[in-house]
């Protein structure tokens, strides 16, 4: 009996043993062709590159058209693409990326689109989104509809069509969208035109929470000056986050032009819309808000205080008054922020 046991734990050994060098193999094999694939991308897009940019130039692609188009080809198409469009400021050059991306992608892309791995799939999405291969719109609205794309595939499909500034955007926007989060919805107003962001703020009252105030984070983002008017509407909004939003967005902008709007921010009984127009108060800088902004030195939630104390700084006598609370404010956490703030003037 004791023989066997030794038997099979030489034998155990052994097809361990047999099962690692299996591996290893497998693992050098694997790794000398992915160096062997890689050498031979670097050879492409060497021999390429010129080429392409003489096309993109010149429209001379008869060289170009020599070259086998395998999937080293494409590859290296697509990464001297991705290259140029981060190096290269011209606009002009920078234009024709999609018309070459689009020639010479499009077969890669047509076939990823149709593959039943996720991965791949996707990332045909992104080289449509990314060289703005527009041709590709029809297409995806069809997959958008099939049940087995994913809200990521979703995702990717709106992006590109928010670029291309396609009618079905907005209407799908509306009705289907992937996702309902704030981030989604400012992922899909970063790319579209100035008229079809006008025409989603005409519909702002038929929007979801969440698309509302990606709309007001937008504006504050691109410190719209041309958009303060509707954005100061949203100041007596009902819902809270749109009300906040709209706030954050003036201060963003830095200028308001009816400073009473804000007055009732500075009384009210939610602690972020007070520490929100503190923050407004900081940048607008007008001289009624500083009386406001000592009450709020006073005020039992930190941050408030804590911002209330910042925006005084920012007034031509901040300072004195800042010293004057430290010493004679009535309420000891209003001199002790007053203190803090003083340090900083």
């Amino acid at each position: 009996m004791l023989n066997i046991s030794y038997l099979q734990i030489t034998m155990a050994i052994a097809g361990a043993l047999a099962v690692l060098i299996m591996m290893l193999l497998y693992l050098v094999i694997r790794k000398k062709a992915e160096q062997k694939r890689n050498s031979r991308l670097l050879f492409m897009k060497e021999k390429i590159r010129p080429l392409l940019v003489k096309e993109m130039l010149n429209g001379d692609d008869i060289e170009l058209k020599q070259i086998n188009e395998d999937s080293i080809f494409t590859t290296a198409v697509e990464d001297i693409l991705k290259n140029f469009e981060s190096n290269f400021d011209s606009s002009s050059f920078k234009r024709t990326i999609p018309e070459t991306a689009e020639k010479y992608l499009s077969g890669s892309v047509n076939k990823g689109l149709e593959s039943n791995r996720w991965a791949e799939r996707m990332n045909a999405l992104m080289i449509i989104k990314d060289f703005q291969i527009y041709s590709f719109v029809p297409l995806l609205w069809e997959r958008y509809e099939k049940s087995t794309t994913t809200p990521q595939e979703k995702n990717l499909i709106m992006q590109t069509a928010a670029g291309a500034d396609d009618p079905r955007m907005l209407e799908v926007l509306l009705t289907s969208p992937p996702y309902q989060s704030t981030f989604f919805y400012k992922q899909i107003i970063r790319r579209v035109p100035a008229e079809t962001l006008n025409t989603i703020i005409l519909k702002f009252s038929e929007l979801p929470s969440a698309f509302k105030v990606a709309v007001l984070s937008y504006i504050g983002e691109k410190r719209d000056l041309s958009l303060l008017p509707f954005t100061e509407t949203c100041l007596d909004s009902e819902d809270h986050e749109v009300r906040v939003n709209a706030v954050k967005a003036i201060r963003d902008i830095g200028f308001i032009s009816n400073p009473k709007a804000l007055y009732p921010y500075s009384a009210s009984d939610s602690w972020v819309e007070q520490m929100i127009f503190a923050q407004a108060a900081g940048e607008i800088v007008h001289s009624n808000y500083m009386e406001m902004l000592i009450e709020l030195l006073s005020s039992s939630n930190w941050w408030v205080r804590y911002y209330a104390g910042e925006a005084l700084t920012k007034y031509k006598d901040g300072k004195s008054i800042l010293e004057k609370a430290s010493a004679n404010h009535p309420d000891a956490f209003a001199r002790d922020m007053a203190s803090q703030w003083l340090g900083s003037v």
